[in-house]
């Protein structure tokens, strides 16, 4: 009997939870949905520039914490549990560490702290720690 299948080689990606991020001006629009909070965040608050960068910031840790690194699994029920393990992170890029996408999503909240940090106009070695030392201080 002859053969009754094609065999293929699967994409490099069947995760639809992850593919998304692998299209062509997804890192714009990530970029832009941040730029218009900021400006959300300005018009509705009437604070500082700096200080709405701060509020956006932190907004931005929570989600990307929730969704990246605490939720695990995926919405879709096609893949059959493999992922049901696996945080977004880990699921991203197919676990390959150092690609582009993961190194974008981890200079972005650096790129935030640093921008909300030239609001205060200090030097920025100085600004780091004073910072931290002052978000350390208000605690008590």
């Amino acid at each position: 009997m002859g053969k009754l299948y094609v065999q293929m080689t699967p994409p490099a990606d069947l995760n639809r939870n992850t593919e998304w991020f692998t299209y062509p001006g997804v890192w714009t629009t990530y970029i832009l949905i941040l730029f218009f909070s900021w400006l959300i965040v300005l018009s509705i608050t009437n604070c500082t520039p700096g200080m709405a960068w701060t509020v956006v910031n932190l907004c931005h840790f929570l989600v990307t914490y929730h969704f990246f690194h605490w939720k695990k699994g995926t919405p879709f029920g096609d893949d059959q549990g493999i992922y049901n393990a696996l945080t977004w992170w880990e699921q991203m890029d197919s676990g390959n560490q150092l690609t582009r996408n993961r190194k974008f999503l981890t200079v972005v909240p650096v790129v935030l702290l640093l921008d909300s940090l030239t609001y205060y106009r200090l030097p920025a070695p100085d600004a780091v720690l004073q910072h931290t030392c002052r978000a350390y201080l208000s605690r008590c």
